[in-house]
């Protein structure tokens, strides 16, 4: 939110010193994010709590500052003097709308044509367009006061106004579109007779919003259920200022309020308001009474407040207090219902409002400390390993949807597609508990990719979740693994060198230096049959995907995601490498390697060009060439490449031999030994794939 300190001005009385003011609001929770000058005055670009709808205005912020400071505060003086009836111009059709009002205003024939420049101010400030005197002010409203407003045309409106939910075939004309659009059944509309007029919370449309030319306005307020709201607007794809109040939870009590500041500005515009103001539903529920014992208070911070501190506190963030005894009674005000919900909530209260650092400081008792468990030495050193190798640690939900199972590929009848499902989800984007982490891997590419990030890598130790009935707790099993993905460039270039694409090698290399790091000799295989694979493995391209092994044992699986994940997602280039482990590797039993001193004997090395077909892993092709020989100490892949030339979309691989003397039991190789024993070992092997179509290059 974006706010004119010299405008802030206008509702609390501010010290002169700007820093002052940023380093307090700071200290509110209310964090400046960017300050800009401009002529003769500061934008303060804010980051707000997600839970504090009251902050989302001007009036909001100086309440929040005179809750700590006790500064003079100056909020709208608003009139009583309008009758407030039923007139039946709308009705209310859902239990989703907690009160609505709506008033009829009309044009004097010497009306004004904008809002005095002070509240011109506030309205552009904020990001917000000024577009006409009638929009202008419930723009203004929402943003001074917390309401938000919306006008129509009232002579568009046929018939009477309906708040309700939309129905299957609904379809609405959204603001600034062309074309209309279909809304989901259950979506919170405003309609009248014919047609769908608002998103409830959300967007007008086009059908009845007011023009220069209007000369009778309908101007609605209300108070719409959050969730609502928030599911309207994440389908629509739209984040309107009224949305992001609705969403956190707006004022019942300001539905009135609102409209009678709205009042005040369109009569100093000349517009007329028809009597009386007419409330379709009141919001009049039970006030949230919660018990205050200052003497807990005062043992939970360790402080000795009076009650008289302690209320004055709470009276100036709006809560009324009653003695009882030995304890406080606090009503809690309509713009706290959403988030002030029991006793300990009033605790922070206080301590806002004294301010944190004037509590008593104190440290815990603690016993004498003890060494790390050694699996978490282990976690800090991988954490160490890939932070060093430039990956940033993210923090995803357990959640996630339908739509995101069906964009990974998983479909019924893959060893993925059983979900613990959450019943009745409040928001169907959070409805499966996730059993894999390729699914939000990839997502995080793709929102990067919108942001023109082209490099990205990132790594999360998490849980994923697996459909069982007989587990302990009737409903899955709980694994605990550590995922990491890599896409662009595996180095940042700099002058003197190119950034290198990141591959499966680069993903091969990094577990290598977890295997050392941990001390634990981790085997790298490739998996022949689909079956044989971990099940995220599918997720994952068929030819450049292998199993991270541990003792005959599957610990993890790495490779590139496959294609038809990267479409159905949209990630449009580029080949992100994905690679996920069981974090039971950290409490795997060490196996120190030992020291063998290299040989002063150097061995024969013969290089071999094999054609192999699709699908046969050139590691299993090399460790049978090792095995034919017993004067082999190694068969390394020396390259893997396909050409023209290659016939059959085969690969050719170049393996090379490499001839200890120490285990032919001899002090010197003749060059005909030696190609005499590799063509022994290249026949054998050629007898051996036989039926796989191996060829010699």
């Amino acid at each position: 939110m974006k706010i004119s300190v010299n405008s802030l001005r206008q509702y609390i009385d501010l010290p002169k010193d700007i820093s002052q003011i940023r380093d307090l609001m700071e200290d509110l929770g209310l964090e400046v994010k960017r300050s800009d000058d401009s002529p003769g005055d500061v934008i303060f670009t804010l980051e707000l709590l997600a839970n504090r709808g009251d902050h989302h205005c001007y009036a909001g912020l100086a309440r929040e500052i005179h809750g700590r400071t006790g500064w003079p505060i100056f909020l709208p003086t608003l009139s009583n003097q309008h009758e407030v009836g039923n007139r039946g111009l709308a009705r209310v059709e859902t239990a989703n709308c907690l009160n609505y009002v709506l008033i009829e205003l009309k044009k004097n024939t010497a009306a004004s044509v904008a809002l005095s420049p002070d509240k011109a101010r506030i309205i552009e400030v904020s990001g917000t367009n000024l577009v006409s005197a009638a929009v202008d002010v419930t723009n203004f409203v929402n943003i001074e006061l917390g309401q938000p407003l919306h006008a129509f045309d009232a002579d568009k409106i046929k018939g009477q106004i309906h708040v309700r939910e939309a129905i299957p075939g609904d379809k609405a004309q959204l603001l600034f579109e062309t074309e209309t659009c279909d809304v989901p059944a259950g979506t919170l509309v405003i309609a009248d007779d014919e047609k769908i007029v608002a998103i409830a919370g959300v967007m007008g449309c086009e059908d009845a919003k007011p023009t220069d030319d209007t000369t009778r306005l309908y101007v609605e307020s209300a108070t719409f259920d959050p969730v609502k709201v928030r599911q309207a607007a994440r389908h629509f794809g739209i984040q309107s200022q009224s949305s992001q109040r609705f969403e956190r939870g707006a004022d019942p009590a300001l539905a009135i309020d609102g409209v009678k500041r709205a009042i005040e500005l369109f009569d100093q515009l000349g517009w007329q308001i028809q009597e009386p103001l007419s409330l379709e539903t009141a919001w009049n529920p039970e006030p949230c009474v919660l018990p205050l014992n200052t003497a807990d208070v005062n043992n939970y911070f360790g402080s000795n407040f009076s009650d008289e501190i302690m209320t004055a506190v709470l009276e100036r963030y709006g809560f009324s207090l009653k003695k009882a005894g030995a304890v406080l009674d606090v009503t809690v005000p309509s713009h706290r219902i959403w988030d002030v919900k029991e006793t300990r909530d009033l605790y922070e209260e206080i301590a806002r409002g004294i301010g944190y650092n004037a509590l008593p400081a104190s440290l815990p008792i603690v016993a004498g400390g003890v060494q790390p468990q050694i699996s978490l030495q282990r976690k800090e050193r991988v954490e160490r390993l890939l932070i060093g190798e430039g990956f940033y640690e993210v923090f995803t939900d357990g959640f996630y949807s339908d739509a995101h199972r069906r964009k990974t590929g998983i479909t019924e009848g893959h060893p993925l597609w059983r979900h613990v499902s959450i019943l009745n989800a409040g928001d169907r984007s959070y409805s499966l508990l996730k059993n894999n982490t390729v699914t939000q891997a990839v997502e995080l590419v793709l929102t990067n990719s919108h942001v023109k990030n082209q490099n990205v890598k990132a790594f999360e130790w998490t849980r994923t979740f697996h459909a069982n009935a007989s587990a302990e707790n009737g409903v899955c099993d709980e694994k605990r693994v550590l995922w990491a993905i890599a896409y662009g460039e595996s180095k940042t270039p700099t002058w003197d060198g190119k950034g290198k694409p990141v591959d499966v090698y680069y993903l091969k290399g990094l577990i290598e230096e977890i295997s050392n790091l941990l001390d634990i000799p981790l085997e790298i295989q490739q998996r022949e049959q689909d079956d044989d694979l971990a099940p995220v493995g599918l997720c994952l391209h068929p030819t450049r995907r292998a199993e991270i092994i541990w003792n005959g044992k599957t610990v993890g699986v790495f490779g590139e995601v496959h294609p038809d994940v990267l479409d159905a997602w949209g990630v449009k280039s580029g080949r992100p490498c994905f690679i996920e482990l069981s974090q039971e590797i950290l409490e795997l039993p060490s196996a120190q390697r030992a020291y063998v001193p290299p040989s002063s004997l150097h061995p024969v090395l013969r290089d071999v060009c094999l054609l192999l077909p699709p699908g046969l892993p050139a590691r299993q092709v090399a460790d049978d060439m090792q095995r034919e020989s017993d004067w082999l100490s190694a068969v390394d892949i020396r390259d893997v490449f396909n050409t023209p030339t290659t016939t059959a979309g085969k690969n050719a691989v170049t393996f090379s031999l490499s001839y200890s003397l120490e285990k032919a039991q001899k002090t010197q190789f003749t060059g005909e030994e030696i190609n005499q024993e590799t063509e022994r070992v290249v026949e054998m092997i050629l007898k051996t794939y036989e039926t796989d179509h191996l060829e010699r290059r």
